[in-house]
């Protein structure tokens, strides 16, 4: 079917697209963001902004924030319908993408706090482009498998990461753990037999949990754990069942080791069960491990004028506050890893150590970004 239109409105038409020039509007966006790092280090952060518009924008002097904080100054350009990674860098963890190097370097602030963040992008003029209110928490990802929360186009989403490529559209669920009975120990194992009744049976399937030693509020550790059992009952059926016991549960189909931060002091016990499949009503075997958590305890005393800075542990366990943000006047930097100091105990580090001329009024987070409840600041001079 032809369609015909009136010579004035061809011409009308002309006119406008000859005298009024297109307007390209920058349509640059925070697509995935893996604030809980990767399998190989929690601080291999990343974020992934995408470029929906149709002509390539420069990125010069744009900046991410994390509230009011810059966290990262963009420097690159992104071209149209295309995918830009920022990826933190630390001394332990330099490259957290491999093989893709779009923009990287050191994310003020600590960087992304496990507990949520409000991230906000803005240009060079300090107009925002795009932000996200999640200071409260993070409505995806997921700190253990490291899977990362992803905008499928209408919502954020948890799925494995997809680095400078297109996101996935549905959420990866967690399979629900089992209905839990009684428990056996860890030194024996029940097994369910194909009538109602229960046999007890001895075998040389053992089950164990270790909890890092010192454990503080805020601090990331892992909990490793260990399996032995006969090849017979190597099932792919069969689940571990995790509980921290503070009310968060995790579901395993292989073992592995357990990341997990307790966001409050207290004596928790950490249990692992193994059910030989979905349908077991009792676990197989079972192991337990105290996991006690403090308060860090911290003082800081900038002395001889801000030139030297001593951190003062006056709790009673060891810390290790390696990649620790400390905040001065004159910005943040983070402490070199393994770090430690002992319990009662102090270090000198020098303003010069840290990169900075001066030191003053410093403050010490823990690395996911929760100020330390240390003793007030004072600035003296050493005699």
């Amino acid at each position: 079917m032809n369609i015909k239109y009136p010579i004035s409105a061809f011409f009308g038409a002309l006119f406008f697209s000859v005298l009024i020039p297109t307007v390209t509007l920058a349509d640059v966006k925070i697509n995935e963001v893996a604030w809980m790092g990767t399998t190989k280090s929690q601080y291999s952060e990343w974020l992934e902004l995408y470029n929906n518009g149709s002509d390539a924008v420069s990125l010069a002097g744009w900046k991410l924030y994390t509230g009011t904080d810059v966290m990262y100054t963009l420097a690159k350009s992104i071209p149209a319908d295309s995918y830009l990674l920022v990826e933190r860098t630390t001394a332990s963890a330099p490259d957290a993408v491999p093989g893709i190097s779009d923009e990287s370097g050191p994310f003020a602030a600590g960087g992304l706090s496990n507990v949520g963040e409000n991230l906000s992008l803005k240009d060079a003029s300090g107009i925002v482009m795009d932000s996200l209110s999640f200071a409260s928490d993070w409505p995806a990802g997921d700190v253990d498998t490291k899977d990362t929360m992803q905008w499928n186009g209408s919502k954020w989403i948890t799925a494995p990461g997809t680095p400078d490529a297109v996101n996935a559209t549905v959420t990866v669920t967690t399979i629900p753990p089992p209905s839990t009975g009684s428990s056996s120990s860890s030194a024996s194992s029940t097994k369910k037999t194909p009538s109602s009744s229960l046999k007890t049976v001895t075998t040389t399937s053992k089950l164990s949990v270790t909890a890092p030693k010192n454990i503080f509020q805020g601090v990331h550790n892992e909990f490793d754990a260990t399996v032995v059992m006969p090849d017979t009952l190597k099932t792919p059926q069969g689940y571990f069942y995790w509980n921290m016991g503070d009310g968060t549960t995790y579901m395993q189909s292989v073992l592995s080791p357990i990341g997990y931060t307790y966001h409050y002091a207290g004596t928790y016990t950490v249990s692992l069960s193994y059910y030989s499949s979905p349908q077991a009503s009792q676990p197989f075997m079972q192991a337990t491990a105290l996991a006690a958590v403090a308060v860090p305890i911290v003082t800081l005393t900038a002395l001889n004028n801000g030139a030297v800075l001593e951190i003062t542990n006056a709790g009673t366990k060891a810390m290790d506050i390696g990649q620790w943000p400390i905040s001065t006047t004159f910005g943040t930097r983070s402490l070199p890893p393994l770090t430690i100091i002992a319990a009662k105990a102090h270090v000198i580090v020098p303003a010069q150590s840290l990169g900075l001329t001066s030191i003053q009024n410093p403050t010490l987070s823990t690395p996911d970004g929760n100020p330390v409840l240390n003793k007030a600041v004072k600035v003296t001079k050493k005699k």
